[in-house]
């Protein structure tokens, strides 16, 4: 199984935010556990350290972003996928990127705590709950 991780996802875990952190931690642990590939989309990196940084010092926000380096695989976004998020029926469009970078790479869901703002998208969108609760197969495509 391949699954797209949304920025809120990582910011709940990053920033322990209150009411959130626990299910999303979870869903993390669960995918890694179960062997389920993980993608975060290459523009979500610097969002995300800049989020951080904003809450703690810079080389506090390098050193989660090194460690959620080894954890997950880049997902590339090139112009063919913002041409995409443009005609997408997605209307946030960071939102129509994730949705059209997770399609690029086979992922079978987004994980993501803003499924209302994927009720258009191309990928399936689940909550972190959601997404502990799904039987996970052993590799994409089983």
């Amino acid at each position: 199984m391949r699954a797209m991780f949304d920025l809120n996802v990582f910011v709940d875990i990053a920033e322990a935010r209150e009411g959130f952190y626990e299910k999303s931690r979870e869903a993390f642990e669960t995918a890694l556990s179960n062997g389920v590939e993980v993608f975060f989309p290459v523009h979500g990196f610097t969002t995300l350290h800049y989020l951080l940084a904003h809450a703690h010092k810079s080389d506090e926000s390098r050193t989660h972003i090194a460690w959620l380096c080894d954890h997950v695989s880049c997902a590339p976004t090139g112009i063919s996928i913002i041409r995409a998020a443009c005609a997408s029926e997605v209307e946030d469009f960071e939102d129509a990127v994730v949705d059209e970078t997770a399609f690029f790479v086979g992922c079978d869901v987004i994980v993501t705590r803003n499924k209302k703002h994927f009720i258009s998208s191309k990928v399936k969108a689940v909550s972190p709950e959601e997404f502990i609760g799904m039987t996970l197969p052993l590799q994409h495509g089983e």
